[in-house]
């Protein structure tokens, strides 16, 4: 399962237009305090089902497609590793992955509505899922503006990483026992240090590149997914389109039938290196280093350069804006003041993870972007996702659960889904994390460091304040968990929550939840005697907007 995959239960679909401000004046002269605060809590939603689907789409598939997953493939024994990946994909990240999606369908609410809807004492889950997409969204984007840099050196003839630079009468040493493509990426790009430890000064060139990033995601957002559905018509769809085009050209090369075989031939007890990866790239490295070779043997090498770089933006963009809706969606729905301030909020959302994200700008950078991503994202997303999937399977129940999804799809769901909600899914995911932390312990974790005098890398173990950092992050993201549940606790001892059989999950309706009018919605918790007439008996209910709709008793407590 994709590690940003934990905030796709925030998207909603198509929900009916909003009324222009001088019709909203109108209605709301008509309404009662209630229906008026729902009308102000109302967001929008996707303008169609295709921005609906070409948003997942863009969410679901990142960067990490284009190189961890050719790095991982090819280590791993080729077409054995596909074999095994697609088994997983099938039993369990695609039952995860439809879960979340019909969970925020369902509740058409943020990652901590939809949580707090199951059960007040789940609330953390929500929270530790926008820690989690804060964690991804600090490094994701100084690769977006990596991917900025080479976008803007493309544009020159020949590329600047084709050929190694001179000083005076010889090549320059290191670029001569690397390659130019490293040397371009180790000391121009990065001007990178020789381990973690050596901090140095912030890159200028980076910087810029970083806070280039940030301008875009910031307009981007700061009109919700009505400026973002339409940039995802671009970002989602044009990837594919330069897939194709390098595609068509790989085959079209001399030896492509043997590198296909090679590909997917399974290698069970030997894994064999492919001619570029003999240097061992990997990680961004194979983006930045492995790829950026192959476009200096294309003709025309600046106009495909441009064009790959110009592929791995938009799908940086397109799964940032994921990323990013799954901090700010959730919280503003939680906290009014958010809400009223959307703009004011989602630019200092934005201001804030610039700053933070100098820390991935200094000569050491490079460092610390592997260790968000390798743990600080990877482990606590691994823990929410168990308690989301124990949390729907087993305390809301597989079986209920199901019978929600048959009422808002008209069709019944496979029943071999829960199965495997209930055991494969949770079994394969405690597996992971075991194994996970197990390699931690038996193992010091370690990264890789470019040597500037060998001109190569060498793994080196994580000093002992990155340990401690590492620990603390991973922490940080799982602690919403407990503390939610005691909290939760807490405030049922003292009267002030409902139990978690009188805050149960209801099915929504078959109208926008976000206009209905408060009336027909189920309780907000305060009140554990304050249930919606939705769940008991059948009414008509007029809508804000004039409209009727009909709602049938469906009690699931």
């Amino acid at each position: 399962m994709d590690k940003q995959a934990v905030s796709v239960s925030q998207m909603t679909s198509e929900k009916p237009p909003l009324p222009v401000d001088s019709q909203r004046d109108e209605t709301e002269a008509g309404l009662g305090v209630e229906q008026e605060v729902a009308l102000e809590a109302a967001r929008d939603g996707w303008d169609s089902k295709v921005e609906y689907f070409l948003a997942q789409v863009g969410f679901s598939v990142g960067l990490g497609n284009v190189w961890r997953f050719p790095y991982l493939c090819h280590q791993n024994g080729g077409g054995a590793f596909i074999l095994l990946y697609v088994l997983l994909m099938v039993l369990v990240g695609v039952p995860l992955f439809f879960m979340e999606l019909a969970a925020g369908q369902s509740i058409r609410q943020g990652s901590i509505g939809v949580w707090r809807h199951i059960s007040p004492k789940l609330v953390g889950i929500g929270y530790s899922s926008c820690v989690v997409c804060f964690f991804v969204a600090l490094y994701y984007n100084v690769i977006i503006g990596w991917s900025i840099f080479y976008l803007g050196s493309s544009f020159q003839y020949p590329l600047p990483w084709e050929n190694c630079p001179t000083e005076g009468n010889s090549t320059v040493k290191e670029c001569a026992a690397s390659s130019p493509t490293a040397y371009f990426w180790y000391r121009k790009a990065l001007d990178i240090t020789d381990s973690i430890d050596e901090t140095g000064e912030f890159n200028p060139i980076i910087t810029g590149c970083l806070l280039a990033a940030w301008v875009i995601v910031c307009l981007a957002m700061y009109k919700g997914i009505k400026s973002t559905g339409k940039v995802m018509y671009f970002s989602s769809v044009f990837p594919y389109v330069v897939l194709l085009c390098f595609l068509i050209r790989g085959v079209t090369l001399d030896g492509a039938s043997e590198g296909i075989k090679f590909m997917f031939y399974p290698r069970v007890f030997k894994v064999c290196d492919l001619v570029f990866l003999s240097q061992g790239v990997e990680g961004t490295g194979l983006a930045f280093i492995a790829f950026t070779e192959a476009m200096t043997l294309f003709p025309g090498s600046p106009f495909w350069s441009a064009l790959f770089f110009l592929m791995l933006l938009s799908l940086g963009l397109s799964t940032m804006f994921g990323t990013m809706a799954g901090i700010l969606t959730p919280l503003m729905d939680t906290f009014k003041t958010l809400r009223n301030h959307k703009f004011l909020f989602t630019a200092c959302s934005c201001v804030v993870g610039f700053l933070i994200g100098l820390t991935f700008t200094q000569r050491c950078g490079n460092y610390f972007v592997t260790m968000f991503d390798d743990y600080s994202a990877t482990l606590p997303l691994i823990i929410v996702v168990i308690f989301q999937t124990l949390s729907v399977a087993w305390v809301y129940g597989a079986d209920r659960f199901l019978e929600d999804l048959k009422r808002m799809l008209d069709r019944p769901v496979p029943v071999v889904y829960k199965y495997l909600w209930k055991y494969v899914c949770p079994a394969a995911m405690l597996g992971l994390l075991g194994a996970s932390l197990l390699k931690m312990i038996l193992e010091r974790p370690t990264y890789t460091a470019w040597n500037r005098e060998k001109a190569s890398k060498e793994n080196l173990p994580y000093p002992g304040w990155a340990l401690a950092v590492l620990s603390t992050l991973i922490i940080v993201a799982f602690l919403p968990v407990p503390i939610g549940f005691i909290h939760s606790l807490l405030l049922e001892r003292l009267g002030q929550s409902p139990a978690d059989t009188e805050a149960g999950y209801v099915p929504c309706a078959t109208t926008d939840i976000d206009l209905t009018p408060l009336s027909t919605l189920p309780p907000s918790g305060d009140d554990p005697n304050s249930f919606s007439p939705l769940l008991y008996e059948n009414h008509d209910s007029r809508l804000p907007n004039g409209h009727i709709e009909h709602f049938e008793s469906s009690s699931v407590l």
